[in-house]
């Protein structure tokens, strides 16, 4: 090994360490900034449940109902109606949240109870239709049974769980709205709701045969979720430094297994930062993008607990609702490793040239999409789960450079004439890539599971 190549990897992990210690220090930053001013925020511990047999002590019972599609715009609901005849167009109108409409609570308190969460407007008038609304809530008038209800004043944002509801007091001039209504649920609102289920668990709302829960999170101020964001790159680009720098310095000595994709690595440098760029990019700038755009980012997260609760994902969700981290692990890797890096990155790209970059390229957008740092609790939970971004994202991101080596080979051996030995050369790359994947998202997987059960 040369001296200058010895520098080039010292250099790596040196900035990378930096990078990464830069990157942490933003994070914990912003996380104490938060929770700073969520201790001063009035119902920070505020827990909605719209579905509920029982009524927990402390708690206000309640009624709620979607709010009708009509009262989406004209031009909307033709969309949606025209959409609706394309296979596939649920579940990508589910996951942008257009046909998701905003949730009508009408909680049995006075008007004057609503008061420490009041941002901006006034409070309703009793037996009025008046109601207050939560930071994502899209109308500013709203019909219902033909009523119509007007927006009098705004919720906090930060207060979790009322981001995209109306809040009615109750009166009995209003129970016909929920009185045989089929999407109409009883629940219940507890203004320290969080902090009960924190100190005395779930246990007493284990016999409930059925509980759904609004989800807990209110929207972090824009300085605080910027804050974040920058530590996110700032890790990113530390971690990939890092293992980058870890990587080159024993492939020399890697052997017949990780040999041929960590010699790539040095071979190819424009090629490894071309697919770091494309990906890495398209990550934070759909993370950026996502400022403009909250309602959207809170519908596709919506839309990935759905999945994770009862969609294909659900195994995973299951494996770590039982607290087993090695259960949780193994399911972690199996999505990661099998499902996400063998088959839809690295099989589909022997067949079809970059399938497998074009693939990661859609899925970094959409992680950028759903991870972007707007929501309460965030900037702490990446405080660690940073980690984990680094360490399967950069899986990701070895894994299309690994695949894009096998067409560069050929068209680079069809102008030499030996381009089968181009193709063998490729495809042990690409081996040696799924092998050194197991390795390190085995990794990440314990990593994840021991952090979100522990943690979480």
């Amino acid at each position: 090994m040369s001296l200058s190549a010895q520098r080039i990897k010292h250099r790596d992990l040196w900035a990378g360490g930096i990078l990464l210690f830069a990157g942490l220090a933003l994070l914990f930053a912003a996380a104490w900034r938060e929770r700073a001013i969520l201790d001063d925020t009035a119902w920070r511990d505020l827990l909605i449940a719209v579905e509920a047999d029982t009524v927990p002590e402390g708690a206000f019972p309640l009624r709620s109902r979607p709010l009708p599609k009509a009262n989406l715009p004209a031009t909307t609901q033709q969309l949606l109606e025209d959409m609706r005849m394309q296979p596939g167009s649920a579940e990508l109108l589910d996951m942008l949240g257009v046909t998701h409409m905003e949730r009508l609570l009408m909680v049995e308190t006075e008007p004057a109870f609503f008061a420490p969460g009041l941002v901006s407007g006034r409070l309703p008038e009793a037996g009025e239709p008046e109601v207050l609304a939560g930071g994502l809530a899209r109308f500013d008038t709203f019909k219902i049974d033909g009523r119509t209800f007007e927006i009098v004043g705004r919720l906090k944002p930060a207060i979790p769980g009322v981001l995209t509801t109306y809040v009615l007091p109750a009166h009995p001039d209003f129970d016909g709205l929920f009185t045989d209504v089929e999407q109409a649920t009883a629940g219940w609102l507890h203004p320290q709701g969080l902090d009960h289920l924190n100190r005395l668990g779930l246990a007493e709302f284990e016999e409930e045969p059925a509980l759904r829960f609004l989800m807990p999170a209110g929207q972090l101020p824009t300085s605080i979720a910027g804050i974040t964001l920058l530590g996110l790159v700032l890790v990113a680009a530390g971690g990939a430094f890092a293992q980058l720098g870890l990587l080159r310095r024993y492939a020399h000595r890697a052997g017949a297994l990780l040999g041929p994709v960590l010699q790539e690595l040095s071979l190819r440098p424009r090629l490894l930062l071309a697919m770091h760029v494309l990906l890495y990019g398209a990550l934070f700038a759909t993370m950026l993008g996502a400022f403009l755009e909250p309602r959207t980012t809170w519908s596709a997260g919506r839309f990935v607990r759905s999945v994770f609760a009862e969609g294909e994902l659900e195994y995973v969700g299951r494996a770590y609702m039982t607290g087993n981290i090695l259960h949780a692990a193994l399911a972690t890797f199996n999505q990661n490793y099998v499902v996400a890096t063998c088959t839809y990155t690295i099989l589909p790209s022997l067949i079809i040239p970059f399938a497998g970059v074009v693939k990661n390229l859609l899925s970094f957008t959409f992680v950028g999409l759903v991870m972007s740092p707007l929501w309460t609790g965030n900037a702490a939970q990446y405080t660690y789960h940073s980690i984990t971004m680094t360490l399967e994202l950069e899986v990701y991101v070895l894994t299309s450079f690994a695949v894009s080596v096998l067409p560069v080979r050929v068209y680079h051996g069809i102008r030499n004439g030996d381009w089968v030995a181009q193709y063998i050369e490729g495809v042990r790359v690409i081996a040696s890539m799924a092998v050194l994947g197991a390795i390190l998202l085995l990794i990440a997987a314990f990593y994840e599971a021991t952090t979100l059960i522990l943690f979480n």
